[in-house]
């Protein structure tokens, strides 16, 4: 048993009772072990002394509640055991229960505890250790902020980095688009400018052609050099290709053909694409210059290509604006064939008729109009005649020229490959003597000084069929094939 004197001092230092049960004794230790430990209080100097002692306390009453059963023999290495583990071995008769030695062994090991703990320091350098172990954490905390700040800056800098080249990236390809795109587009209008300036250089060789008479480069720059035979020669778009502009920007090769009288280029041209219903500068079309130039071949092409009595189809080729007819034009040819051809198609109205007389007997209308002819020709006295014949006029009171009579029955009359000349000789055969108008003419009792009758359709081309009357038409509508198509 241990001293009483040792045990009241153990129930003091835990601050118990003497009657407190193992249990209590064991609560109250864990409460003041914790309290007092040496790291609970690093500012206190008697921590350790105090902790020590709390254990003192605890060891002398756990075993004054809780004795051995048995005795016990203590081993150098600080083990016991008891009689029923200690079988064979003798006992000495000793005390094993010396509380002295107890109290030193525990205090060596609680030495030995706090050397551990504390690593052989002082209170004042375990203190200083703390406050160095803790102002290392506060500059590894601080540092390891500051390693955040800048690994943020950082990551912001290279996410700015990316953005910029990626905007770089984008600039510099929209910039090669843009240059590609530019060098295609400037290639592109180099080619086509080439390809403009190639076409009007063909183009206006094939019109130079038309205008000397080679029908056959012609032919070659319509069939081969793919040249449209329709429009002026200037395309459009091609006029600063042109070394030298034409005089009439509106002449087309079927109007050059025709002032050249060549009928066979124009029967060419009508057959591959060329359009007789264009119109030059005087507003005039192929078949009004076949007119003026006296052309009956050409005549004859467009009356049986394009047969002048249906006026909704073809009235652009043969309508003219006032105070322009085909008969004023078939006058300005000095051919009685081609004014014979007008009126027996109908092709003069009655007005049209009275102004060609008032041309035909007035001094002034008849010496402009008949620079080429006397009054005395036989070709000016068979225009009158037929002019009287159609128009029913009566003959001028004094005339210088033979008489109509002696004029119809002598007057040479042109021969032409279709009979015309016959069919006119039957005309005024038959209508001599009567001098009485058409159907849709006036009376014939005009003087040859007096005015004209007054147009009901000035300017218009006229049938002398009942149903007769013209007007602007819905197109060509030729209703044949035209060769190989529109061109350069």
């Amino acid at each position: 048993m241990v001293k009483h004197s040792s045990v009241a001092e153990a129930y003091a230092t835990l601050g118990l009772q003497e009657d407190a049960t193992l249990e209590e004794v064991k609560s109250a230790y864990r409460q003041h072990a914790l309290r007092t430990h040496p790291d609970k209080n690093p500012d206190n100097a008697d921590a350790t002394a105090q902790f020590q002692a709390v254990g003192e306390a605890y060891t002398v009453l756990q075993r004054h509640l809780n004795p051995p059963t048995g005795p016990r023999r203590m081993f150098p290495w600080g083990s016991s055991m008891s009689d029923e583990e200690n079988d064979g071995y003798e006992d000495n008769g000793e005390d094993p229960y010396d509380s002295e030695d107890d109290l030193d062994r525990m205090a060596f090991y609680m030495f030995l505890f706090s050397q551990f703990v504390n690593g052989g320091r002082t209170p004042e350098q375990r203190k200083a250790r703390v406050a160095r172990t803790l102002a290392e954490r506060e500059e590894a905390e601080q540092r390891r902020r500051e390693q955040q700040v800048k690994r943020k800056e950082f990551e912001a800098r290279q996410r700015e980095k990316e953005r910029k080249d990626a905007e770089d990236r984008q600039k510099a390809k929209a910039a090669s688009k843009k240059a590609e795109s530019e060098t295609a587009r400037q290639k592109a209008t180099q080619t086509a400018e080439a390809q403009q300036r190639r076409v009007q250089t063909t183009r206006s060789e094939a019109f130079s052609a038309a205008r000397k008479g080679e029908a056959a480069k012609v032919r070659q720059a319509v069939w081969e050099d793919n040249v449209d035979p329709a429009g002026g020669e200037i395309k459009p778009g091609c006029g600063a290709y042109v070394t030298r502009p034409p005089e009439d920007p509106k002449e087309t090769l079927m109007h050059i053909a025709t002032q050249q009288g060549d009928a066979d280029l124009v029967e060419w041209l009508d057959a591959h694409s060329a359009d007789p219903e264009e119109r030059n500068s005087a507003g005039l079309s192929a078949f009004h210059l076949a007119l003026q130039q006296g052309c009956i071949r050409i005549i004859n092409h467009f009356f049986q290509s394009y047969d002048p009595k249906h006026d909704d189809d073809h009235s652009g080729i043969y309508n003219l604006s006032p105070p322009m007819s085909l008969l004023s034009l078939a006058l300005r040819s000095c051919d009685p064939e081609v004014v014979w051809m007008i009126l027996e198609k109908g092709l003069a109205s009655t007005q049209d008729i009275g102004n060609a007389w008032t041309q035909v007997t007035s001094e002034q209308g008849n010496q402009p109009l008949f620079k080429k002819l006397s009054r005395d020709s036989a070709k000016f006295s068979e225009i009158q005649n037929l002019l009287m014949t159609f128009g029913g006029f009566t003959p001028p009171s004094t005339p210088k020229v033979p008489s109509p009579k002696n004029t119809r029955r002598n007057s040479p009359l042109p021969h032409s490959p279709d009979g015309s000349a016959k069919n006119r000789q039957q005309t005024l055969g038959r209508k001599q003597g009567v001098n009485q108008p058409l159907p849709n003419a006036r009376p014939a009792k005009i003087p040859h000084n007096s005015a004209p009758p007054a147009p009901s359709q000035t300017g218009e081309v006229h049938s002398r069929a009942p149903n007769g009357g013209h007007g602007r038409g819905r197109g060509r509508g030729r209703g044949r094939g035209r060769g190989r198509g529109r061109g350069n």
